[in-house]
């Protein structure tokens, strides 16, 4: 004996199956039970999708108009001045006393804010003109050969004498020496 798939189940509890599978419905109790539950989860669908006509929908909220650029901002200056604060906070209360818990500790060299700011700055002071004239040097250079390079692009059509010359420039540029120290 063949029962009724689940379709034919959903047929019959919708009254809509005919012919041999009605026929069989009619002597199988299995098969009635099924339909019987799925007629009776149908009507639980039916009843939970009626609104009753005593329900009042909540009413649509009032339009706010969104956040103005000074708004706005504001907020993100204030953010981010307490997460520099919070950083801050982080890295010299607990960074620096957890440095100095561990050199005293282990009796570990570890240098502290103050002797760091103090060498960067001698170091600067003592080497700084040279640093920025090494970076002046080569930005001007580098202007330079830009300069040459466009030019020599611009006039191509001027005679050879003129490219030589440009090209001696740039020879210049390129192979004079960079400041030294004696």
């Amino acid at each position: 004996m063949t029962h009724l798939t689940e379709l034919m189940c959903a047929m019959a509890a919708d009254g809509e199956l005919v012919g041999a599978d009605a026929a069989h419905l009619e002597s199988c109790a299995e098969c009635q039970g099924r339909v019987r539950a799925l007629a009776t989860e149908a009507s639980m669908i039916r009843t939970a999708l009626l609104v009753p006509d005593d329900v009042t929908v909540p009413a649509t909220p009032a339009f706010k108009r969104p956040l103005s650029l000074k708004t706005f901002a504001i907020a993100n200056i204030t953010t981010g001045v307490l997460i520099w604060l919070a950083q801050f906070l982080w890295k010299t209360l607990i960074g620096e006393l957890a440095i100095n818990i561990f050199a005293e500790a282990s009796a570990m060299y570890a240098p502290n804010a103050y002797e760091v700011t103090v060498n960067t700055a001698m170091h600067f002071y003592n080497e700084g003109t040279t640093m920025i004239d090494s970076y002046l040097y080569l930005v001007v250079s580098a202007l330079a050969l830009i300069g040459v390079l466009w030019a020599t692009h611009s006039y191509r059509r001027l005679r050879a004498g003129a490219n030589l010359c440009v090209l001696a420039l740039t020879g210049a540029i390129v192979f004079m020496p960079g400041p030294a120290q004696a």
